[in-house]
């Protein structure tokens, strides 16, 4: 065991602090007796004795400008790494606390150098020595944290925003750095966050600057330390954390891993929410043994998510699918695990990059919206990214898809709903992701996308136009050259000699355009609320929550079966979809949707029940039923896809007025002024 204790002009241990010195002395530098009796008499050296009452170490400090120097620290060689002086400069901490704070200035190639930091101070500047070699000379500073004016001002204006300690690599990410991984910390800076946090330093970030290999490196990063609000935080509080939570940094010897330690007990100490660093062994070391001290260690995308997620709560709540059994939500950050685990192409993308991408479309709320869609046991089924619109395209950079059952629906229902939305303002949509799967492919064909070596892109025309008002629209778009030759070649073909055949490609590239004048045939088709529930009608669909066929409701494709008294059905057309009153009276007698007829087909009820029973709702019994309960009957059916909802319902008395007069029992062929009628009355709500 060892005392400390203030020395006295007469305590006979002053030769042997003037003897420790002197075989020091090459370290030290030179420092006369009559010095040393002038400290010893301001009681300015600080003894440390051991149990035989030797001096086996000191602390010689100054006072001036309400500051102390420490001038000398030594410990006599034998007695050293026993914490000797750790107690010395605890002892000065305790009796200069009335001080700003306690600085020192010493040679940087001095091993000593790796002890201040554990003693609590930290590097902030460094100059040149007098000495024949120049020796840099490092100013060490441990500050007593005494309010001052700038520090309650600071205090006033920030005390609404939360507070996050940002580690030295999202420091240098924000000012020094322009890299890849350095944009996910730029985010932080974004407008719409500044308003609720506030980037802050802890001391040691001038320990993480000062590993610089120059001083001209080290002295520009101290400069940019002023843009961020420096924590105040107590030594004693910071010490005893840093001993509480060194269990969790065994690799604490390590210098960056001492670091680390002791920017927690900082973050800790000033009672701060976040730190946010890049260090996934970090955050993960800190993960549990932090959250009952109030602090949460954080990716910079995980604080951004967050907060977004924060921001719009209502577009992060997990949402179903048209009233599906499957949900939907913006991705949170803790759901990028499993997004890596079930997305990624193992053969072609390593996890790390495959994250990387992840976290930089998560950094970016304002210019990114990630999407997942789960099924009902929150296994994944799709994943995309889409940026915000610029000019006339919206892009989609990721679209991914899992082994599920389901995913090539649910891929194709998204899709559609993309379509659909963007097609009132945005008219093209292009696919970049490189890593496409044949299934999505699939999907992107036979929802008209087009092919072309910047990517798939799909024109959505929001008219029912003639031919030639169409490929005026479509000069219009900024589209490739190749893709807008393509399309004006079909145009202009179909212009010169019409037919329905051509008809139904240019409608499927261009969809949801219509044709006005097309040669497609077009019908009324009644069809009852307990199947269209299960293809457009989302409002009963909705009532319906357990036996919804989700992979109908949220297909491209239906079948539709009816007598072979039907034989004006033809395809290519278009259908316009009656929803009948029913024998239940939940139909709302009104037109609610418009599709594509893709195929058309005539059997017996086998035949037809096995070609179309994955399409349709009807069970064996139902397609019995349609054809009389005869086995050898005819019956028809046809596949109808890319079925559309209208804006607005057309009621029956409207349709009466238009000419398609009541009852609407079978399929009913109309004129195409008729189908234009009714599918602008319905599009077009005003």
């Amino acid at each position: 065991m060892f005392k400390i204790e203030q020395i006295t002009p007469d305590s006979p241990h002053l030769a042997t602090v003037i003897s420790l010195h002197r075989i020091d002395g090459k370290n030290l530098g030179m420092f006369p007796k009559g010095a040393f009796q002038e400290h010893a008499a301001e009681r300015l050296i600080l003894l440390a004795l051991s149990e035989a009452n030797e001096c086996v170490g000191y602390l010689l400090y100054r006072i001036a400008r309400e500051r102390a120097a420490i001038v000398h620290l030594c410990v006599r060689s034998d007695f050293r790494r026993k914490g000797i002086a750790q107690a010395l400069v605890d002892k000065l901490k305790s009796a200069t606390k009335h001080l700003r704070g306690i600085g020192l200035y010493c040679r940087r190639d001095y091993e000593v150098n790796s002890a201040w930091p554990q003693f609590g101070f930290v590097a902030v500047a460094a100059k040149r020595g007098r000495g024949s070699d120049g020796a840099e000379l490092e100013y060490w500073w441990l500050d007593h944290n005494h309010p001052d004016l700038f520090s309650l001002d600071v205090v006033n204006t920030t005390e609404a925003k939360l507070r996050v300690v940002i580690d030295a690599n999202v420091f240098y990410d924000l000012h020094e750095r322009n890299t890849a991984e350095s944009e996910d910390s730029k985010a932080l800076l974004a407008d719409w966050l500044q308003e609720s946090i506030e980037l802050c330093l802890t001391p040691e970030i001038y320990n993480e600057i000062r590993r610089a290999s120059t001083e001209v490196q080290r002295q520009k990063s101290r400069t940019l330390v002023s843009k961020h609000r420096m924590l105040k935080t107590d030594d004693a509080k910071v010490q005893t954390l840093v001993a509480e939570l060194g269990e969790c940094f065994p690799d604490a010897s390590c210098l960056r891993d001492a670091s680390d330690l002791r920017q927690i007990a900082h973050s800790i100490a000033a009672d701060s929410t976040f730190f946010v660093t890049r260090d996934t062994k970090l955050i993960t070391r800190c993960e549990t043994l932090l959250a009952a001290r109030g602090l949460r260690v954080l990716h910079p995308t995980d604080l951004i998510n967050e907060l977004d997620s924060l921001r719009r709560e209502a577009e992060y709540r997990p949402v179903r699918l048209e009233g599906s059994k499957l949900t939907a939500n913006l991705l949170r950050a803790e759901q990028v695990g499993m997004v890596i685990e079930a997305f990624r192409h193992p053969c072609e993308e390593k996890a790390g990059e495959f994250e990387k991408v992840i976290r930089h479309f998560l950094a970016k709320p304002e210019e990114h919206e990630c999407k997942l869609a789960l099924a009902e046991d929150k296994l994944p089924i799709a994943f995309f990214v889409k940026s915000r619109p610029t000019g006339l395209t919206l892009e989609i950079l990721l679209l991914r898809l899992t082994d599920h059952s389901l995913a090539p629906t649910v891929a194709r229902h998204l899709l559609r709903s993309l379509i659909e939305s963007a097609s009132r303002s945005v008219p093209l949509l292009r696919v970049t992701d490189a890593g496409l799967g044949d299934e999505t492919m699939l999907a992107l064909t036979e929802l008209g996308f087009v092919h072309s070596p910047q990517g798939w892109w799909k024109i959505s025309v929001n008219h029912l136009a003639s031919a030639g008002a169409l490929k005026s629209v479509v000069n219009e778009l900024a589209l490739p050259a190749d893709l807008l030759t393509t399309v004006s070649v079909g145009l202009d073909n179909y212009i010169r000699e019409p037919s329905a055949y051509s008809a139904a490609q240019i409608e499927k590239v261009l969809w949801p355009a219509k044709i006005m004048d097309a040669p497609l045939d077009a019908f009324v088709v009644p069809i009852q609320a307990q199947w269209a529930q299960h293809f457009f009608d989302s409002d009963l669909g909705s009532e319906l929550l357990f036996g919804l066929k989700d992979d109908l409701h949220l297909g491209i494709e239906g079948a539709y079966y009816c007598s072979k008294r039907n034989i004006l059905l033809q395809h290519p057309g278009r259908v316009l979809w009656y929803v009948s009153k029913g024998p239940e009276g939940r139909g709302s007698m009104t037109v609610k949707a418009c599709s594509r007829i893709e195929e058309v087909f005539v059997g017996t009820p086998k035949d037809v029940f096995k070609k179309f029973s994955r399409l349709g709702v009807y069970q064996w019994r139902d397609v019995l039923n349609a054809a009389g309960g005869n086995v050898n009957a005819s019956l028809l059916a046809f596949r109808f896809s890319m079925t559309e909802r209208l804006l607005k319902p057309v009621s029956l008395d409207v349709l009466q007025r238009i000419g398609v007069i009541p009852p609407i029992m079978s399929p009913r062929k109309i004129t195409a002024e008729q189908f234009s009628a009714i599918y602008t009355l319905g599009m077009n709500p005003s």
